[in-house]
């Protein structure tokens, strides 16, 4: 049994060929000669990869739940409308135990004010208040996240043994159903400080952190294996959780990839590559660029998240002056990040220090500058400047703001530059997914053969 070679189940809410963290650890296994397959979502944008995915497409319907589900939560954070008093609406609900249906009908006619949808939304109340705690968390979870329920369709009927890796909590209960069905184990890798991930939006605490730490409770305790992306948050999921399967960080470096060092010269290119969306400091990047050298430009490179966002840092760069400077490109293949990223000077992260998700954050993008060469820049937040300090491979933009920004970029010294930028290509032979997770899956293997015996 100790030379038996496991089959493996990626599993992931994402276009897996897209996703920097879930295709490496497909690559890597594949380059062992295990036998892997990822079951993801349709839609990626990268050339597929040298082993399977099986890519499962929403239906409309699906689709639209999961916006009528961000809707509702949205809609519920905000006491549903502005008409209806928060606690109105919460004294319907909270009747549903000694009233019915035609009650709260009732009662809700009786305001005399037109809330589309709101009789439906006391009716789905008074259904969940007649659920064991557990079952209204399973219930909410599998209606606020459809998709999962996909994906967990998708998963039925796998051949096993194997191993079935959730990437991020969504997968939890998926992993666990398909590892019950076709036997093996079940490994949690977190790609995120799940229960702070949007701590900074009240309707999120209020809505969807119980969710997230109930399933992630819930089924945490029977992940045989546990990873993280820093070590911040494996931490916490120890100290959050207490369980006794291993604890490793699986930082989320790309595949060692050699470049040659290049001075930096003039002019100066600052990136940002990454999805393009609010709370990424983006705004502040680009303010920041009106105070930079005339020869220092930033390119911001990646998906936008939300419609209409790009055009929206367009007009602040046109506001502040510095269209000429500031350059929105479109996303480039996964594979290709690191490559298209060589010809730039400087890796930007200036992420806001809002949360303990962002204290504890540790981007893949970050590594990605240094394999491709670039100083990094990045927020004084606890794990990246530790990086950065221990490589001595960039320099901290402060608290992330358009001022701090600028000065750290209006005090660089040439060489200095160009020393960071030779010690990231140093600090490339140290973080590399290579590297990163030979400690992990030969855990994963071993909890495995523990298993099945």
């Amino acid at each position: 049994m100790s030379d038996l070679k496991p089959r493996y189940y990626l599993l992931a809410a994402s276009q897996i060929a897209d996703d920097p963290r879930v295709r490496r650890m497909g690559d890597r296994l594949h380059a062992m000669g295990r036998d892997v397959t990822g079951i993801g979502l349709a839609g990626a944008r990268s050339a597929p990869p040298d082993w399977p995915i099986l890519s499962v497409s929403l239906p409309e319907r699906v689709v639209t739940q999961t916006i009528a589900a961000k809707l509702e939560r949205k809609l519920v954070s905000l006491a549903v409308s502005p008409m209806i008093p928060a606690a109105a609406l919460l004294d319907m609900a909270g009747s549903a135990h000694a009233g019915s249906v035609r009650d709260i009908r009732t009662r809700i006619r009786s305001l005399n004010r037109p809330v589309p949808g709101l009789l439906r939304a006391a009716e789905r109340r008074l259904a969940m208040l007649r659920l064991s705690p557990e079952e209204q968390l399973y219930a909410r979870f599998w209606r606020m996240w459809p998709a999962a329920g996909v994906l967990r369709a998708a998963a039925q009927g796998l051949p096993g043994p194997a191993i079935f890796v959730a990437n991020d909590w969504q997968m939890l209960p998926v992993a666990a159903a398909a590892a019950e069905e076709a036997g093996g184990i079940t490994v949690y890798d977190s790609h995120e400080l799940a229960t702070e991930e949007y701590a900074e939006r009240p309707e999120w605490r209020r809505a969807v952190r119980p969710v997230v730490a109930g399933i992630e409770s819930r089924y945490v305790e029977n992940a045989r294996v546990i990873s993280s992306v820093s070590p911040g948050i494996s931490a916490h999921l120890q100290k959050a959780y207490g369980v006794s399967a291993p604890h490793f960080t699986l930082r989320n470096a790309p595949a060692y990839q050699p470049t040659p060092f290049r001075p930096a010269g003039r002019p100066i290119r600052v990136l940002y590559h990454g999805i393009v969306a609010p709370g990424r400091g983006l705004e502040a990047s680009i303010e920041s660029v009106a105070r930079w050298p005339a020869d220092f430009s930033l390119t911001i490179r990646g998906p936008s998240s939300l419609p209409g966002y790009t055009e929206q840092l367009t007009a602040l760069a046109a506001a502040k002056g510095v269209a000429s400077r500031v350059m929105l490109a479109p996303p480039v293949a996964m594979t290709a990040l690191v490559a298209e990223a060589r010809p730039f000077d400087i890796g930007l992260m200036a992420l806001p220090g809002h949360s303990l998700h962002n204290q504890f954050a540790l981007p893949n993008k970050v590594f990605e500058y240094l394999m491709a060469g670039l100083a990094l820049a990045v927020s004084d937040l606890p794990e990246m400047a530790t990086l950065v300090k221990e490589t001595g491979a960039g320099f901290l933009v402060g608290d992330g703001s358009a001022a701090a920004i600028a000065a750290a970029i209006n005090a660089l010294d040439p060489a200095v530059l160009d020393a960071q930028r030779a010690r990231a290509l140093e600090a490339a032979k140290i973080y590399n997914w290579e590297t990163e997770s030979a400690s992990v899956i030969d855990a994963y293997e071993s909890a495995f053969r523990a298993a099945i015996g």
